[in-house]
């Protein structure tokens, strides 16, 4: 079905090696949705955290690089998918808004790279 689908609430979805190929590129924003103890212990270089716990599509599109996708990522994809759907009101500023399938266990299984413990 090409690079990406709609699963759940109708939330535009992308693998991450294709999401690796849009950072890469410029042409996507990475937010991390876990938690800040999460995002600490592991994460994929360059995503900024923005918590599902306390997720405001606001806050999301100020971290953006103009003119970007905003690539959203959890541990599996759930919590990224319902962040996503919360952030669909960002379409109507010309925002693509996707969920990346897999979360960061999709990252790595993908042999993509991640850092650990505490941010240099």
């Amino acid at each position: 079905m090409g690079f990406f689908s709609f699963g759940q609430s109708n939330v535009a979805t992308v693998t991450p090696a294709d999401a690796q190929k849009w950072i890469m590129a410029g042409q996507a924003t990475l937010v991390d949705v876990r938690e800040a103890s999460e995002h600490a212990s592991e994460r994929i270089t360059g995503a900024h955290l923005v918590p599902l716990s306390c997720f405001d599509p606001a806050k999301a599109a100020a971290v953006m690089k103009p003119g970007t996708k905003l690539v959203l990522h959890c541990i599996a994809g759930k919590r990224s998918a319902d962040a996503a759907a919360r952030a669909a009101s960002l379409a109507q500023q010309g925002i693509e808004v996707y969920s990346m399938s897999g979360g960061i266990d999709g990252w790595k299984q993908a042999g993509l790279k991640v850092e650990t413990g505490p941010k240099a």
